[in-house]
């Protein structure tokens, strides 16, 4: 797993927490239902934005 940390000072106490990952498939079940613990826990002080990286695809059918 590769973390970056990026530190700014906000005026809101609610901490924003990003995580990054390639695919579902990387991250295991157990992993997730943990994540869904400690997230629901901390509700009232970070703002949470699971994302997934995705690649540009040019010659893909449909591509603008």
């Amino acid at each position: 797993m590769k973390v970056s940390l990026e530190i700014s000072k906000t005026q809101q106490d609610i901490a924003d927490v990003t995580l990054w990952y390639g695919s579902v498939l990387d991250l295991s079940p157990r992993f997730i239902e943990d994540l869904f613990d400690y997230v629901h826990l901390m509700q009232k002080f970070i703002h949470f934005s699971p994302r997934i990286i995705t690649l540009e695809c040019p010659n893909c059918v449909g591509a603008v």
